[in-house]
This record gives structure tokens, sequence and C-alpha cells, in this order.
């Protein structure tokens, strides 16, 4: 289940695989972390039906993946595929998925998800200059450059300070309703126009989606034969 930690064995190059039900929009951390016996140096991936890679990454010098699966593209099964990075080099390790509630737990920044975020407020600035400067909630400023567009965990109280490449003598504000807790930053591209909009996120749970057997949600379950361990860079959306 969601939030339990499951032991898995790597014993090959095709890796091992877990099959898990979940819902269009979920946020999930995924971590991998190997028994102090084993020599597994792992890459986790997360895989969604069709074969399309919604997120990966490798261990670190100790032997633990975290990964952040945002914004799940669909209702469906998923799969969760351990595998060695060097070859029949395995080992164990365990396995926990937890589902990402709350948008302490996103970091400074995130992703655009139309199933979660709903606008309460917009706005528009103007910057002349190639960076925009937001200061964020924690990690220091985000860097916004023309043509591109951010999305930026809002602190507490809804309001953050803006620079335009540090130009200005005093910061400039943006406070968003009661409720927002995302901030999206847009800039066109040929533009000096900024486009605010205060978004907020109804995060998903693991309730089941309609017409799935309550007894599958967030279960993970073990394939008996490994699929085959996907490439280790992600395929394009």
């Amino acid at each position: 289940m969601l939030g339990e930690p499951v032991a898995g064995l790597v014993t090959n190059e095709r890796g091992d695989s877990w099959t898990i039900d979940l819902r269009q929009g979920m946020f999930l951390r995924v971590e991998l972390a190997r028994e102090r016996t084993s020599s597994l140096n792992a890459e986790l991936s997360v895989v969604a039906e069709g074969g399309r890679i919604v997120a990966t990454a490798r261990a670190n010098s100790v032997g633990l993946v975290r990964l952040t699966a945002n914004c799940l593209p669909r209702n469906g099964r998923y799969t969760i595929v351990a595998r060695s990075l060097e070859g029949r080099l395995g080992g164990r390790y365990q396995l926990r998925v937890d589902p990402i509630l709350v948008t302490d737990d996103l970091g400074t920044e995130t992703v655009a998800c139309s199933a979660t975020d709903e606008a309460t407020d917009r706005s528009r600035g103007e910057c002349g200059r190639p960076l925009l400067q937001v200061e964020a909630t924690r990690g220091g400023a985000v860097r916004v450059p023309r043509g591109e567009t951010r999305h930026i965990v809002l602190p507490t109280d809804g309001t953050v300070r803006w620079t335009c490449e540090q130009q200005a003598a005093e910061a400039e504000r943006v406070s968003c309703a009661d409720g927002s807790t995302i901030l999206r930053v847009s800039r066109p591209a040929g533009s000096r126009a900024v486009e605010w909009t205060c978004l907020s996120r109804r995060f998903v749970d693991e309730a089941p989606a309609d017409g799935a057997p309550a007894v599958e949600r967030g279960r993970l379950t073990r394939l008996v034969a490994p699929r085959a361990a996907p490439p280790a860079e992600p395929a394009a959306p």
C-alpha cells in the first residue's frame, strides 16, 4: 500500500518490477534504499501504461534513490522498475511510495497540472530585461528567462517579491488570494509582459478512480516476470 515499504531483490539485467493502480493528477515521492549488505547501485523509473517514462532517477553515493513523479498523466496501472546500473550486480532493497498531499513537500518549484490546479487570480506586469527573479519560499530566487514559464510554491501569506534582473530600486510584490498555493509566472517571447496566475492546487489522494475495485488502490504488486528495464533517458512527452 502507499506509505508502506516493501522488500525487493534485483537479480538480473531486467531488474525488479512492481505495479500499482494510481489516479490522474497524483504527485508521488518514490524512494529506494539498498540493504546494508547489498552492493546494488540502482536506477528507479515510474512507467505509465504504453511505456511512457514519467520519472527516473539514479542512486546517490550511499545507494539511495529519491524521485518525484509529478502530476500522473492518467488513471491506470503504473509500473515501478528497479534495475542495476552495473548489469548483473544486483542486491536487496526497500521500496516506498508516498503520495504528496501538501505543497510544502514539493520544494521551491513544481510543474503545471490541469487535473489539480484552478486559477484564483490573474494580473500582469512588465520586465524588459532577459531575466526576472522571484524570491521563493526556500532555495533562493527563481529565475524566469524571457519566453519561459515557472510554477513557484507560494509562502503561507500568498505574497512573493520580484525584481527585473535586480534593476529596480526596490523589489515589487505579487499577492495571491486566500487559498492560492502556486504562482505561475509566464513571460511571452519577444515581449516585456509578465503574466502572473495564482493557482489553488487540490491534491489527489489514493482513492480509487470510478469503477476501480477499492481493494486494488495504492497496492504494490510484484511482477513475476519483470518487464524489460527502460532506457536511461526519459522519452519525450
